[in-house]
């Protein structure tokens, strides 16, 4: 049967004139770098963010809520994969921070995780373009 956490997914692309497979591996475990500098921060995810390390990923912008941070920057320059539990993370936090007049801005992604925004729609609601 093969490893359970290696999962595989079909990928169309609309409009583009291709299908495709993505893999994901289970060798890229998410991590979170904070860069702090006065009241912004920066948010650098590396790897892949399935539904636990969407949890961890929540559990840090939770914390920053916390503090006198006014502006969050989420660099997913790094990720390969966005799960749709960390796509609300995101869609959620971003709302939320905007309702309270603070920034949380997903400024940088990885060309996996931009397909994966665009093809679920949610490109635009969560990237800001520069």
């Amino acid at each position: 049967m093969g490893d359970p956490a290696v999962g595989c997914f079909k990928i169309g692309l609309a409009g583009r004139g291709r299908t495709g497979f993505s893999r994901a591996t289970k060798s890229t475990a998410m991590a979170i770098r904070k860069n702090l500098a006065g009241t912004e921060c920066e948010l650098v995810v590396d790897g892949r963010v399935d539904g636990p390390a969407a949890h961890e990923l929540e559990i840090e912008v939770l914390a920053l809520a916390k503090t006198d941070a006014t502006t969050v920057y989420v660099n997913l320059a790094g990720a390969n994969f966005l799960c749709s539990a960390a796509i609300r993370v995101l869609l959620q936090h971003r709302r939320q921070w905007k309702a309270k007049g603070k920034k949380f801005v997903v400024s940088r992604t990885s060309p996996e995780v931009d397909e994966i925004l665009e093809l679920t729609g949610m490109r635009d609601l969560i990237v800001e373009s520069a």
